[in-house]
Order: C-alpha cells, then structure tokens, then sequence
C-alpha cells in the first residue's frame, strides 16, 4: 500500500490486492477519500486508459479492506480487465 495526502485534503491509497489476492504486476487498485466518502480508480499500465474510475463510491464508514472486499467492486473490475487479474491463479494452474 502507498498512502499520500494532497494539497486539496484528499487521501489516496494504492493497493495491490482485491478480495485478498494479489493482482497482477500491472494492475493496482487506488482509493482516495475526500470530504465526499471514498471513490476508486483502478489503475494498469498496460491499457491506453490507465485510470479508470469506478462509477460508484462508498461513504466514510467504509473501511478500505471492506472496499476492497466489496463484490461489485471485484465485478467492475473483472468487467474492465477479464477474469486473469490475479496472479494467483497462475501459481494454481502450473503443472
């Protein structure tokens, strides 16, 4: 996790990890609170539209590690980048 503060009072936090596993090297997942709540933006390297907001957000009650364990997060993004975001499943599948 890296965790910054801008000048604007905002709190952005960049993670690795969705529903606890790790993701794939070139996806991370941002989440930046301000005054309103909590807003994501998925983030990859590899894409032409490298951040990509998620187009809902949750309020200040919501810890991060619920946020990250939310399942309509973990469906937005799978329907952004496919089912082969977790590095994981590779390790599963090698013979």
């Amino acid at each position: 996790m890296k965790d910054s503060t801008t000048p604007q009072g905002r709190v952005e936090r960049v993670y690795n990890t969705l529903k606890g596993e790790t993701l794939q090297h070139w996806l991370t997942i941002a989440i930046i609170r301000n005054e309103d709540g909590a807003h994501v933006e998925t983030r990859s390297t590899l894409h032409v539209n490298r951040a990509n907001p998620v187009p809902f957000s949750w309020g200040h009650e919501f810890t991060d590690a619920q946020i990250l364990n939310d399942k309509d997060l973990l469906r937005k993004v799978y329907e952004r980048y496919g089912r082969d975001i977790f590095t994981a499943q590779y390790t599963r599948e090698f013979e």
